[in-house]
């Protein structure tokens, strides 16, 4: 959000409204005025600051700043700096957008900047899929109250990580092993492409697991006739 600077004794007061472009080759900014008046500004907390770079927004942002940028800038810095960006976000909150250019509201995988740190990850709600899954998923765990604590390599500062593509265990981190059984299955649909006549659908099931580069995984049982 916007405050009101400190020096602003008046009831209503200006700040600056600045749209980014950071989906092409350079970054475009337009900067706005907008009236904001004192009551309103009392009650943010948490301010949006422009997103320069891991080693300059180090020196610049306060505790209560949060970085916004796109996906696209989001996923350079997944690629380039993941370890750099899982420090950053040890100490400040991150908030990852989709690009603009997701005209048909399709959605990316969050847990690409969840495995990063990234506190708020913005989705497009009105699009169903497997990523909403995800998305609603990850907080079932908590009740959907919106809030899910990270893990603690994703916390501790003294917990080397170096990105959601880790395909090595982290130290001191037990694994986790879980065991599934398949007990029965009733009123099952018959595929799509198949016979009106067909007596038989040879079901099985898939399961997959999503997370980190280690965590990912899929399992198939056999086909029952």
């Amino acid at each position: 959000g916007k405050k009101l600077s400190l020096s602003c004794t008046d009831p209503v007061g200006d700040v600056s409204d600045e749209d980014e472009d950071q989906e092409g080759s350079g970054s475009k900014s337009i900067f706005r005025k907008i009236k904001m008046c004192r009551s309103l500004s009392n009650l943010v907390s948490l301010t949006r600051t422009r997103f320069w770079d891991i080693e300059l927004t180090e020196d610049i942002q306060k505790l209560s700043d949060v970085s916004s940028f796109s996906e696209g800038m989001a996923s350079k810095l997944a690629q380039f700096s993941p370890e750099d960006m899982v420090n950053h976000n040890k100490r400040y909150l991150t908030h990852v957008f989709p690009n603009s250019n997701r005209i048909d509201s399709s959605n990316y995988n969050p847990l690409e900047y969840w495995c990063l740190g990234c506190q708020l990850v913005a989705m497009n709600y009105q699009t169903a899929g497997l990523m909403m899954d995800l998305y609603q998923g990850w907080f079932q765990q908590n009740g959907n109250c919106g809030y899910t604590l990270k893990p603690s390599f994703l916390r501790d500062h003294l917990c080397l990580y170096s990105g959601g593509c880790a395909k090595d265990p982290l130290p001191g981190v037990e694994p986790t092993i879980l065991n599934l059984k398949i007990i029965s299955a009733q009123q099952l649909p018959q595929p799509k492409g198949a016979s009106a006549k067909a007596s038989s659908i040879d079901p099985y099931i898939v399961i997959q697991i999503y997370g980190m580069g280690i965590d990912c995984a899929e399992a198939r049982t056999r086909t029952h006739e």
